[in-house]
């Protein structure tokens, strides 16, 4: 397209048409940059969606004791204790099963409680866990390594007390914590954990 038609021996015309021409060739490369630019936005959006939902094993009934959790995506059943570990995150799940009625550890564990032995309260709500009550507490505890931050979900019946302790190592790895404690959300016992381990 020539837009200077009978000025071509004006110098000026030689000049505006070097623009045009640097415009347009940079017009084209913003086309051909774009599906690169379109696919890095989509991959980084998928990466977001992974981060906002985290993934979850299939239910695990937890060896040594009547307890099934769905452990996060990276956990393993531990090699030492009832329970799940991924090492490299410095993160576990530890679940313990004692006799006795949960209300009475529910009660007994509160913030003065804790900071006798060392542990600071964080947080502490009361939650429902396969139709029975259960309480969860988030707490930071100093240890020989450093601090510890720990989610404990507290629950049971009339006979058994199941407590399962999540710890893991702010910083080591972003976004652990959170899982942990979803994973504790999924806990069943007894007989509802038998019934859920069979439908996997």
């Amino acid at each position: 397209m020539d837009i200077f038609i009978g000025r071509e021996h004006d110098p000026r015309v030689g000049h505006l048409r070097l623009i045009v021409d640097s415009k347009l060739e940079r017009v084209a490369a913003d086309k051909r940059r774009m599906p690169n630019t379109i696919a890095r936005t989509l991959a980084f959006a998928v990466f977001l969606s992974t981060l906002a939902d985290p993934s979850f094993g299939q239910s695990v009934r937890v060896p040594g004791t009547n307890v099934t959790v769905s452990p996060p995506e990276g956990f393993s059943l531990a090699k030492h204790y009832p329970g799940f570990e991924w090492p490299e995150a410095q993160a576990s799940i530890m679940v313990t099963e004692l006799p006795g009625p949960a209300v009475d550890m529910m009660r007994s564990i509160t913030g003065p409680t804790l900071a006798g032995n060392g542990v600071m309260l964080i947080s502490a709500r009361d939650a429902v866990i396969r139709e029975k009550p259960a309480r969860l507490l988030h707490v930071r505890q100093k240890t020989p390594r450093g601090e510890a931050l720990k989610w404990i979900l507290i629950t049971g019946d009339a006979s058994t007390t199941i407590m399962i302790v999540g710890t893991f190592t702010e910083g080591v790895s972003p976004g652990v914590g959170d899982v942990i404690k979803q994973s504790l959300l999924t806990t069943s016992w007894g007989a509802s954990a038998s019934s859920q381990s069979s439908k996997h």
